[in-house]
This record gives structure tokens, sequence and C-alpha cells, in this order.
């Protein structure tokens, strides 16, 4: 989960129920998502309009790319070869290719979106 106000985004082991870590430094993180095999992280910087992304494992930041104005919501594809990014500052939807950590496209979507959701089959966001 995301912790906008102190940078952080947390890990909680749901099995145990009890905070496992804490991921800092981010800059106002607003969404975060998780690949398929839960090996990376993906963390929308609302403040640096950037997605983070970073190993589960050793919690090491991988890669951060620039997206639109004001990132929100994160969605991971099914397959995990996609990441799509609610911009909310930019009214779009950033569309990142994870094998190469490269933005495919932005979409126009409309004012303010804070959230994204892929379907099962990974053909269709919402």
């Amino acid at each position: 989960m995301t912790n906008s106000g102190s940078g952080t985004t947390t890990v909680v082991d749901i099995g145990q129920l009890v905070v496992s870590t804490a991921l800092a430094p981010y800059n106002a993180p607003a969404g975060v998502g998780v690949s398929p095999d839960s090996s990376l992280i993906y963390v929308a910087e609302n403040g640096a309009n950037a997605l983070s992304t970073a190993e589960q494992q050793t919690l090491t930041v991988l890669s951060k790319i620039e997206v639109g104005s004001a990132p929100f919501g994160i969605a991971v594809s099914p397959a995990g070869i996609r990441v799509y990014v609610a911009d909310q500052g930019s009214d779009s939807l950033t569309v990142v290719d994870t094998f190469n950590n490269s933005i495919l496209t932005t979409i126009p979507v409309g004012a303010g979106p804070t959230g994204v959701a892929v379907s099962p089959t990974g053909d269709r966001c919402t």
C-alpha cells in the first residue's frame, strides 16, 4: 500500500497480517501494482510523474520512467507484459512495456483518472 504523506510504500504479509517492510523513499506514492509472479513492485510516484519498478526480494529500485502528470492508479496485465498508469493530471492512460521499461503509448481518457483495472484476459482496461 502507498503512504503518500510519508513517501513510503508498505508491504504487508497478509498470511500473518503483519507489516513486513516499508519501501522508501518515493515522491508522493499514489498507486502500487505487483507483477503476476510477485517478483516486481510498481509504484506510481505522483510527485515525480514517474513509474518506479522495484525488485520484491531485495526492494531495490530497478528503474524509474517518466509517465504523465500526477500518476495515480496502476494495473498490471495478467501476463505481466504491460503496466497501465492512470495519469490524473494529464487526463490520460500511459501504457508501459515491462520488458524494456518504455512507454508504448499514451491514451487520452477523460478528466482526472485515478484508478485503472485490467480484465482477466488482458484485452481491456477500465
